[in-house]
């Protein structure tokens, strides 16, 4: 599911440290003093070992207050960046109590960049999301009050990651793009827009768009010299995690070898980007199989999280010594860290607890206590169901958000034309130029917004069926009857039908989220059903056959997910089921004239349009509104069919359901 991916959704693996790059005196002037504080500024961004006293220097050598505290605010900001950041607390604390009331252009920009790091130490050790929030919020009105609003868009995308942190996706879509648009409004350099697009980069992840998230992470990858030393780290962290929800492990490590090549190349090797690699590095090892190397990682690093108090690093660190026991067959070992484990999971991330459920699930399935691997599960696939429905929603509110912003832009365009055309009445020639010129854009616009809102509702039909077909992808009377049949004593039949049945239903899910699937994977998915769906007829009396031409390649053969499901489900429910005699269902895939055929045929008493039941069925529905679609966009169509089989003698053999699918179809992304 998509939420084991990024929740990090796209959360990541922990939330990295939300770089604090405002500054409130870097500025071109003639100024001594300003020059040393951007210099000093530079200094704590590279993390260079002697900003510590270039920060003390400035403070001594302040000719008033304003001065010593604009030093003292940056010299809390090295301490949050280093190994002791309780040291921080004490200047955030004497600089927010001297601007208390900011009346002035630098106290504001000083009480801005204050508020702004306290936020992002809450952030940074998961203490208090909604507070942090609270204090950007102040930070940035502050900083829009001041002559430093050319800093403003930092503290948009630090609002964006914050709110990416809480799942409020649209929200965190905004600020980023409120970013970019003071941005371009005050003509900033392209350069400090690099980290936004990585910003961007994690909420389309976040939003099941992982090729234009990957496309976001190559962008700004291009400009990776550009970035200053600590947000290069904050990158490949999380280019790292982006590898790592796709379950890529090798190119997951190679990213966090980047990482960790960069921190030791820059003598950044004790301070928090480091053991977060390290963390990383040790989860990455596990799932790849070099468990000494996990072992090595997490015994280095965990003494660190245990000294920051932070509960879900420590949690994590307890679920990869989790996976390292299990997957060393060592049920003790694991029995003893899942007892000494007194974290309430209540305050866990779902992507953290779902990273420990899977080795637990592998732990259970050791012992052979199959119950509780199937509710582990059965719980996991509960809350990545209603994840995968929010996610949903916000995705179809992020397009909207972005429509209605779009259009105003337009219409505020429209205005500034007719503007235009007013002041230049002067001259008869320049007022028809114009007069043209408006209507000529007008057109161009009505084209635009009709092409953008029949794309739209495009996006919404589709992803209106993806999540229907989620929902009803397996039938309740199928997990119910093979849920039943548990209560029969349990012997290791029943052990295997459960576990025959957590797979399907993990698949079914998996697939359940794609538009497209190809023909192998369809066909893989569709035994596994059959498998158990066959333990589940009045007789054993069976036949299932599966006939494909041999110059079709089933990897290469795309078509749409679950279409050949939903008719071996109907085939199951209205042809077999309650029937005993002899079964047959034959699966068939041949081509013509550039055209798949996949027809799917059992010999059950046929289909009835005038029986109540079919005319209700849920999976034709869906096959038949995604058709429609598909169909929609391009110039070739899918057709699908359906039609009984008759005997010499006139009587029903059976039904036959035919999609045909067209070489070159697109289908909606």
């Amino acid at each position: 599911m998509r939420s084991q991916r990024n929740k990090l959704y796209y959360i990541l693996l922990l939330i990295p440290f939300i770089l604090l790059t405002i500054s409130c005196g870097d500025k071109e002037s003639g100024n001594e003093y300003e020059s040393k504080l951007a210099n000093l500024d530079d200094s704590i961004g590279s993390k260079s070992p002697v900003a510590r006293s270039m920060a003390y220097d400035l403070m001594r050598e302040a000719k008033d207050s304003t001065s010593y505290y604009e030093a003292a605010i940056r010299l809390a900001k090295y301490y949050i960046l280093s190994p002791t950041q309780d040291s921080a607390n004490i200047w955030i604390k004497r600089t927010e109590q001297f601007a208390a009331n900011p009346n002035n252009s630098r106290k504001r920009a000083m009480l801005a960049y204050a508020y702004n790091i306290e936020a992002g130490r809450m952030h940074f050790f998961h203490k208090d999301t909604d507070k942090s929030i609270d204090l950007y919020h102040q930070a940035y009105d502050l900083l829009m009050q001041s002559d430093e609003k050319d800093q403003a868009p930092n503290i948009c995308a630090n609002l964006g990651d914050a709110y990416n942190f809480k799942n409020q996706l649209p929200d965190a879509a905004g600020w980023y793009r409120r970013a970019l648009f003071i941005s371009d409004s005050l003509k900033l350099p392209e350069k400090d827009n690099v980290t936004l697009y990585m910003g961007l980069a994690m909420i389309y992840q976040q939003l099941g768009d992982d090729k234009r998230a990957l496309q976001l992470y190559q962008q700004t990858d291009k400009s990776f010299n550009d970035m200053p030393v600590s947000m290069q780290a904050y990158f490949l962290n999380n280019y790292g995690c982006y590898y790592y929800y796709l379950k890529d492990y090798k190119n997951s490590l190679k990213q966090y070898r980047r990482m960790y090549n960069h921190l030791v190349k820059n003598k950044m090797t004790d301070n928090f980007d480091m053991y977060l690699c390290e963390l990383n590095l040790a989860d990455i090892y596990l799932n790849l199989g070099d468990l000494n190397k996990a072992e090595d990682y997490i015994n280095k690093v965990e003494p660190f999280w245990k000294k920051t108090g932070d509960a879900t690093a420590q949690y994590y660190c307890q679920s990869i010594r989790l996976g390292i026991a299990t997957k060393r067959g060592d049920t003790n070992a694991a029995s003893n860290i899942i007892n000494q484990d007194k974290t309430d999971e209540k305050t866990i991330l779902f992507s953290m607890r779902q990273i420990r459920n899977k080795y637990l699930r592998q732990y259970y399935e050791q012992r052979g206590d199959w119950h509780a691997a199937y509710e582990n599960l059965k719980s996991d696939n509960a809350e990545n169901d209603s994840l995968e429905h929010n996610r949903m929603n916000m995705r179809a509110t992020d397009i909207v958000t972005q429509y209605t912003q779009d259009t105003l832009q337009l219409h505020n365009s429209l205005r500034i034309e007719h503007k235009e055309a007013e002041i230049t009445t002067a001259r008869l020639w320049l007022v028809v130029a114009i007069a043209s010129a408006v209507v000529l854009l007008m057109a161009v616009i009505v084209l635009i917004l009709r092409s953008r809102r029949r794309k739209l509702r495009l996006q919404m039909q589709v992803m209106q069926l993806r999540l229907e077909s989620a929902r009803n992808r397996i039938s309740p009377h199928f997990v119910f009857n093979v849920l039943n049949n548990r209560i029969v004593e349990a012997d290791n039949k029943e052990a295997d039908e459960l576990f025959d049945l957590s797979k399907l239903i993990r698949a079914n899910l998996d697939m359940a989220g794609n538009m497209t699937v190809s023909l192998a994977d369809e066909l893989d998915f569709v035994d596994k059903y059959v498998r158990v769906e066959k333990s589940l007829l009045a007789d054993d009396d069976f036949t299932y056959k599966v006939d494909i031409d041999d110059g079709i390649d089933p990897k290469k053969a795309m078509g749409p997910s679950m279409f050949i499901q939903i008719l071996v489900e109907n085939a199951f429910v209205h042809a077999f089921m309650g029937r005993k005699g002899h079964k047959v269902l034959t699966i068939s895939v041949h081509r013509h004239d550039k055209i798949t055929h996949v027809s799917v045929l059992d010999n059950g008493p046929g289909f009835d349009m005038r029986s109540a039941r079919n005319r209700r069925r849920t999976g034709l529905n869906v096959i038949r509104q995604t058709i429609a679609v598909i169909n929609e966009q391009n110039s070739k169509h899918i057709q699908f069919s359906l039609h009984n089989k008759v005997n010499d003698d006139g009587t029903v053999a059976g039904c036959e359901a035919t999609i045909d699918i067209p070489d070159g179809i697109k289908y909606p992304s």
